[in-house]
């Protein structure tokens, strides 16, 4: 695992629950290298993007995240997954994106909230896949803190 983040522990995290850590984590970076890393290549970039995703779906599930602005970095978040060794989040990820035909880019979110919702068997296809990626959250908390703090 890359650990190019290394992050310093602040003193009032430690003991805090892997959720809790991870937020105080996503605010220290976004604060450190502001928004505009989102567009970068960075390992902070990668970081932020996963992270956003993260927000995304737990706030609305995976179209949440294809269907808002934040999914036009997909690919940064999905490359952001596959730095901190979380494969199996990003095989939720193609899997979801592999529900839209090949004319549809997964970052024109206009066409993905329209493909989508024309039928119901797609919208319950995308549910199935969030409670997927909601079930192995344990292990997106322990990799992208470990991530993030350089163990």
């Amino acid at each position: 695992m890359n650990n190019g983040l290394n992050v310093p522990m602040d003193p009032a995290w430690v003991g805090v629950k892997p959720y809790r850590l991870h937020s105080n984590i996503y605010k220290y970076v976004a604060n450190k290298v502001g928004w505009k890393a989102l567009a970068e290549d960075t390992n902070e970039g990668l970081f932020l993007n996963v992270a956003l995703f993260h927000a995304e779906v737990l706030n609305g599930g995976l179209m949440q995240y294809f269907t808002n602005s934040s999914g036009r970095e997909y690919r940064r978040m999905i490359k952001g997954l596959e730095v901190a060794g979380l494969h199996s989040v990003r095989d939720i990820v193609c899997t979801w994106i592999n529900i839209l035909p090949s004319d549809i880019d997964p970052d024109d979110r206009y066409r993905v909230l329209d493909y989508m919702c024309l039928d119901q068997s797609r919208i319950d296809r995308s549910q199935i896949l969030s409670l997927q990626y909601y079930s192995i959250l344990d292990e997106y908390y322990q990799r992208m803190n470990a991530w993030a703090l350089g163990s």
